[in-house]
């Protein structure tokens, strides 16, 4: 192999993406204060690089499912027991071969999504002597070559695939055919320099029907017999920006109903709090406690109490106004920011409605289900103007509504 072949095979398989796999945990505290990882979601990847099936991962910790590879579980933990935000680590298996990069986010207080890239090949790869063969076989990126004048001279079947071209098509077109005015003078720059620096950014790309896509480019200037060329190596971060929204999604909203989650709703309640007390207007928060809902699961199964929750959470949403506020706190416990109240009244009126809402019969599998809440109902500023108060004091109402029986609303001691 030529030594000009080996720096431009290392250079692409540095760029090689082979995907991250997701793993979404929920995270549960013991009696004894230690922690636990419960497996709430793992996609098709996932199953296949820890080597579980769907039916065996259904009910298993990330503990157990990271038991595959030697160690794995251990450096993890160490990792996610000190994670306030993100973490990064390495993991090598000497046993198997196997390297892996896992990125850890804290979604919420309970919740943490570990993604985990293979990244095998690309630590391999350059103790692979026949290193051209390993990417033409896992290469997914797409290639371009650049002349020194901004003309594409070379490019691998995915960038035909990608850009709708014809390879010979390809070979008629220039730099601003794919990025436009997109990052054109730092790439004219880069084209006049005669080193091997690499340059990475992000840019948007146009295809030949005219539609354009989010990519990752990295850019770097090579020697070849016939003069210097520039290769872009380019990912599509298509999937990448949708996975970032659904991050940011899941960031604030309870995935099972979608509604705010406990973080997300504490959050807005500070501000709303905050503007009420500005603008001297009053609120009130009223927690929802879902009575013996513990029996639908036990009859129905924890479909069924999914079933139900989202239901409900969506026939209560419907009934608010947009400037109201309802997150949800527990397997069996909404909560909701009234803002704007002008009187009591205003109060009594939505306590009502909800309780309407949990008259009306929920239907699953053509079976009738019938739930009932207590709910509790704290007001600002008359009770406290202390979110933590106002949060104990509609717990405690919630609790004297469990004792009369449930099934309706109380207002908390101080009303």
């Amino acid at each position: 192999m030529k030594a000009t072949d080996h720096v431009l095979s290392s250079m692409i398989t540095d760029a090689l993406f082979e995907g991250y796999i997701m793993v979404r945990s929920l995270i549960t505290k013991g009696e004894d204060a230690s922690t636990s990882y419960l497996i709430r979601e793992i996609n098709k990847q996932a199953k296949e690089i820890f080597e579980v099936t769907k039916e065996k991962v259904a009910t298993k910790q990330v503990e157990e499912l990271f038991a595959v590879y030697d160690g794995l579980w251990e450096k993890t933990t160490n990792y996610l027991d000190n994670l306030s935000d993100f973490s990064e680590l390495e993991y090598n298996c000497t046993r198997t071969g196997k390297s892996m990069l896992l990125r850890l986010v804290k979604i919420s207080d309970d919740e943490v999504t570990i993604f985990v890239q293979d990244i095998t090949l690309q630590l391999q790869a350059e103790d692979i002597a026949d290193i051209h063969q390993v990417l033409l076989d896992n290469i997914h990126d797409i290639i371009l070559y650049f002349d020194m004048n901004g003309r594409v001279v070379n490019a691998n079947a995915r960038a035909c695939e990608e850009y709708g071209y014809t390879k010979e098509q390809l070979l008629e077109i220039s730099l601003e055919d794919i990025y436009g005015d997109t990052n054109l003078e730092e790439i004219n720059t880069q084209l006049g320099l005669h080193e091997s620096k690499r340059m990475i950014f992000d840019s948007i790309h146009s295809r030949l029907d005219g539609s354009r896509f989010p990519v990752q480019v990295t850019v770097r200037n090579i020697k070849t017999g016939a003069g210097q060329l520039s290769m872009h190596i380019i990912s599509d971060l298509t999937e990448s920006k949708k996975q970032e929204v659904k991050i940011a999604w899941l960031a604030r909203h309870d995935d099972l109903t979608g509604i705010s989650n406990r973080a997300s709703f504490f959050r807005q309640l500070e501000i709303e709090l905050e503007r009420a007390t500005r603008e001297r207007s009053k609120a009130a928060i009223l927690l929802l406690d879902l009575d013996r809902f513990s029996l639908i699961n036990d009859d129905y199964g924890y479909n069924a109490g999914d079933f139900v929750l989202k239901h409900l959470a969506a026939r209560i949403k419907s009934i608010l106004r947009q400037t109201d506020y309802m997150g949800r706190m527990g397997d069996d416990k909404f909560i909701i920011l009234q803002t704007n109240v002008r009187v009591k009244a205003d109060v009594i009126s939505l306590a009502e409605r909800i309780s309407t809402v949990f008259k009306k019969p929920i239907f699953y599998k053509g079976q009738m289900v019938q739930v009932s809440a207590s709910i509790g109902i704290s007001l600002f500023p008359e009770d406290t103007r202390m979110p933590s108060e106002l949060m104990h004091l509609v717990s405690q109402a919630v609790d004297s509504r469990k004792k009369l029986g449930g099934n309706g609303y109380t207002f908390s001691h101080n009303n």
